[in-house]
């Protein structure tokens, strides 16, 4: 799997190439909403309409992949990109281990301030998981805020402002934005479309910020890795986008 580097919303994204690989027809879910047809149902690979109104209800993608014996640490689907880097806000631990719930404090309540107000966690030893919810965005990877914000059902009332016209398809398109902070003492593992398999075939994670007392943060080792994940919603096919 490759990377580069790209000069784009902050000062250094990393980017990663994906391979694709061909589902089953078994997969395949039909709709019989107007302007939805039938398209593959993998997720968090491929959405469709169960998926986007489990998402609109409060429910999480989750992005980790089945664990295997010759990868006990955590991994996960190889994201758009790696938005940024961050250590951990040494100012409310005074000791080297810190409570993951404290030292991950300050993270929380600056999402709660951009309007995230449910997070899904996961904890592993020595780190941990937060997903938010996935949203809207428009092409230049900002947020779109309104009523329909966390809800990708084009037929959403404000969908004007977010669908636009692609060329390929020749559909009205827009893209969805999930974020995903890994807390861990070394750089994630990831996994590429083609290999990944997801832990939970459920599609969602539960909400169990609670959990992070449960686990400790060495300060001088743990990193906050921020992993971007975008999928393309037309009205035909919803696919997680990787760059190569």
């Amino acid at each position: 799997m490759g990377n580069w580097i790209l000069k784009w919303v902050s000062p250094i994204v990393l980017l990663f190439c994906c391979a694709w690989t061909d589902l089953h027809a078994a997969e395949r879910v039909a709709t019989l909403d107007s302007g939805w047809t039938a398209h593959v149902c993998q997720p968090p690979k491929t959405l469709c309409r169960r998926t986007v109104e489990e998402l609109a209800q409060g429910t999480f993608l989750d992005f980790r992949a089945n664990p295997t014996g010759d990868h006990a640490a955590p991994r996960f689907l190889s994201p758009f990109s790696i938005e940024r880097i961050d250590s951990l806000d040494k100012t409310r631990c005074a000791a080297k281990l810190c409570a993951a719930d404290l030292a991950l404090a300050g993270l929380q309540e600056n999402l709660l301030k951009q309007g995230y107000y449910t997070h899904s966690v996961a904890v592993f030893p020595g780190g941990a998981a937060i997903t938010l919810r996935t949203e809207r965005m428009d092409g230049g990877m900002r947020a779109l805020k309104g009523r329909c914000r966390f809800d990708l059902d084009p037929t959403c009332s404000d969908s004007d402002v977010w669908l636009q016209d692609d060329h390929r398809s020749g559909e009205k398109c827009g893209f969805s934005l999930t974020r995903v902070f890994v807390a861990i003492a070394t750089l994630p593992a990831f996994v590429d479309p083609a290999s990944f398999v997801p832990a939970f075939p459920t599609q969602v994670a539960p909400t169990t910020a609670g959990s992070l007392k449960s686990v400790s943060f060495d300060t001088a080792t743990v990193k906050v890795y921020e992993l971007l994940y975008v999928h393309k919603i037309c009205p035909s096919a919803m696919t997680i986008i990787c760059n190569g």
